[in-house]
């Protein structure tokens, strides 16, 4: 990674570790998960107002729409939500991970990758087939009867642009280093890095151990590969 991809201008040594990578990539036994892997499989066999594609693609996303909690039916009605997803002629959900849960409280949240294959229109209102991938966090509110429902929704397009064709912050595709910036790397100066190859180096989830030298201090870094070929952080626990 070098000085002018960095964009961060000091600098901190640190020794990273990895430990195994995390087991599976859906956690499905969490009841905040499968109410998520829920929503998404309401997806199958609906289609938004506009992707519509040489003819009949699928239902509207009523199904869908009902596991929404009533909070967010009140911030946004059924004709909002229809508009949000218009263009989406299949959603499918590529990976989802427990962020964090607060069961007191009854809200919790989760990291999640979608791929959506959409009916895009061109400036003469061609219609375009294509394909992109989302991520974001959704969160969750337990309800009176305990079931967990989607109280906010937060995915956007993925960036799978501008680090592999144009070139910047291209660290982002080396889990190592981001696991380094993710702890405080960099701030103060550069030094050597000691570490070992990933337990699994195809593997798209990966916990590392990261002890800075100046003060001793560990973290523990979670992070997941996208489809971008970027590393997202999940979390960062200092110990």
């Amino acid at each position: 990674m070098s000085r002018s991809t960095r964009f961060l201008p000091w600098f901190l040594a640190c020794v990273v570790i990895t430990a195994p990578a995390s087991p599976g990539r859906l956690q499905s036994e969490d009841p905040a998960i499968r109410s998520v892997l829920d929503w998404y499989k309401a997806f199958e066999g609906s289609a938004g107002i506009r992707a519509q594609y040489n003819g009949y693609v699928g239902e509207r996303f009523d199904r869908v729409y009902a596991l929404l909690s009533a909070s967010l039916h009140t911030r946004m009605p059924n004709a909002v939500f229809e508009e949000a997803y218009a263009e989406v002629a299949n959603m499918k959900l590529l990976q989802a991970h427990l962020v964090q849960a607060d069961q007191s409280a009854g809200t919790a949240e989760v990291f999640v990758e979608e791929e959506r294959t959409i009916v895009g229109r061109t400036a003469t209102n061609a219609q375009v087939p294509a394909v992109a991938w989302y991520t974001g966090t959704l969160r969750l509110e337990r309800n009176a009867a305990g079931v967990w429902m989607i109280d906010s929704i937060g995915t956007t397009p993925e960036d799978i642009i501008s680090m592999k064709y144009g070139g910047h912050s291209p660290w982002r595709s080396d889990a190592q280093e981001v696991a380094q910036v993710a702890a405080g790397a960099y701030r103060k100066r550069e030094c050597p890095v000691s570490t070992s190859p990933p337990a699994s180096p195809n593997s798209n989830a990966i916990d590392w151990t990261v002890t800075c030298a100046d003060d001793g201090s560990r973290y523990v870094i979670h992070e997941v590969r996208l489809q971008s070929g970027e590393w997202h952080v999940l979390k960062v626990s200092r110990y």
